[in-house]
């Protein structure tokens, strides 16, 4: 009988974003360990075609917050499979990383899910693995599996991709308060099929069809596409030409996939949270009282940071980038 392979166990707990600003890292624990696992959220599973990703909403995670009694088998069982663990939970939970070692004997590193100083989310989960600058990007690690590749190919197909510039538009994220108003994005949707002939898709998810603002503005929009998971809306992006989005998961999403990403960013801070990839901008007005904590963010009375961003100088950077309209009279909005 063969011997098998010592494998090692990734536990990363955050967000869509977190998640994409931390792929890099997780290149590089796989190429040190090959054989690794990853517990996260289980949407992200279909982001990754070639890495094994269940969902850390598991019994064998949660039961080590309530110390579990020393002979639980079925945790020591779980663990016995694994020679190294990586977390981003027990950082900054002692009693956690307590409990893991009863039943877990092999190489731990645990880290705070965050960085406190004020530096890339990216760079610190890089520094977290000694990943330097050797996995400085998401690709070989970031492909939409299979299925999900052959349904966007289709759509592609349907919908006439190869005859006008693609504009996708993400107007919403898991905060409120870090989004452009929804209209200001209809109006570029708009003057993007009326003066640059191009076809503008627009993305919802689940958390913009629970915003009231965003349901009216879109709600008769053939345009929409809603709810998508995440591996379609990945795959969809290999055929996109361009991107616009707020500080979000999927602005983070389309730049790690090599889209011509611009990113709106108001009140959160582009030092830790700027999207990476081969083609990003920032758009941002830059008023004196932004990036704000989050405290502040939340009771801010105006977001002029964001309100008072102009639909010409989002629809002008996405012009510059265009190279120049494509027919003569194409006027801003």
């Amino acid at each position: 009988m063969t011997e098998a392979k010592p494998k090692t166990l990734v536990i990363f707990p955050g967000a869509l974003g977190d998640f994409v600003c931390f792929l890099p890292a997780l290149k590089s624990i796989v190429r040190r360990h090959q054989h690794v696992d990853v517990l996260a959220r289980s949407e992200y599973a279909g982001l990754l075609a070639h890495v094994p990703v269940r969902s850390i909403e598991r019994p064998e995670i949660s039961r080590l917050f309530y110390e579990p009694a020393d002979e639980d088998e079925s945790l020591r069982a779980f663990f016995a499979h694994y020679r190294n663990i990586y977390s981003w939970i027990g950082g900054r939970e002692p009693d956690f990383v307590t409990s893991l070692l009863r039943f877990f004997k092999g190489d731990l590193r645990c880290f705070p899910a965050f960085p406190g100083a004020r530096v890339h989310a990216a760079d610190y989960y890089l520094s977290c693995v000694g990943g330097g600058h050797l996995a400085a990007d998401a690709d070989e690690i970031l492909e939409p599996v299979q299925a999900a590749r052959t349904w966007a190919r289709k759509y592609r197909e349907e919908h006439a991709f190869d005859r006008r510039k693609v504009l996708f538009l993400a107007p919403g994220s898991g905060g409120r308060k870090k989004n452009w108003p929804a209209k200001a994005y209809r109006d570029v949707a708009d003057w993007w099929e009326r003066e640059m002939r191009g076809l503008a898709v627009i993305i919802l998810g689940p958390v913009e069809m629970e915003n009231q603002e965003t349901i009216r503005t879109f709600n008769t929009d053939a345009r929409v596409l809603r709810e998508l998971e995440l591996e379609k809306v990945a795959a969809l992006f290999s055929y996109s030409d361009f991107y616009l989005g707020n500080d979000s998961g999927v602005t983070h999403l389309a730049a790690a996939l090599g889209v011509k990403t611009i990113a709106i960013f108001g009140p959160t801070d582009p030092v830790r949270w700027a999207p990476r990839g081969r083609s990003v901008k920032i758009l941002r007005l830059g008023v004196e009282c932004s990036p704000c904590e989050h405290s502040t963010m939340t009771a801010c009375p105006h977001h002029c940071c964001l309100m008072s961003l102009p639909v010409k100088q989002v629809a002008l950077g996405i012009t510059e980038w265009v190279g120049g309209t494509p027919h003569d009279g194409a006027q801003l909005p």
